[in-house]
């Protein structure tokens, strides 16, 4: 079977894909946190980002009570408190598509 050139699946438009999709329900949830009464973000992301604010303040991760991961998560999101609440949530999504990590030099 014969397919048009254009429309051949290929790994690069499958990534591509993967990555505008997750893209867009980092948008969608954003938007769905700010305007209706179910969070599409988990209260765990909270912590995450409170416990990078305070390393930004140059506190501790754990200030917080229910802070209980690794500091290198609160290292990781400090961008959270510099640049954008939304960086962790990129970042989480990056990473949940490690061919997308790994493939995306290759482009």
């Amino acid at each position: 079977m014969a397919s048009a050139a254009g429309s051949a699946v290929t790994l690069r438009r499958v990534l591509l894909a993967s990555a505008a999709l997750r893209l867009a329900l980092v948008v969608f949830g954003e938007w769905q946190d700010a305007h209706l009464e179910v969070r599409y973000t988990d209260v765990d992301y909270l912590v995450f980002s409170d416990a990078a604010a305070s390393v930004a303040a140059g506190g501790s991760p754990f200030a917080r009570a229910t802070y209980r991961y690794s500091p290198l998560l609160a290292f990781l999101l400090l961008p959270n408190s510099l640049l954008h609440a939304a960086w962790g949530k990129l970042l989480f999504s990056a990473a949940g598509n490690p061919a997308l990590l790994t493939r995306c030099i290759c482009f």
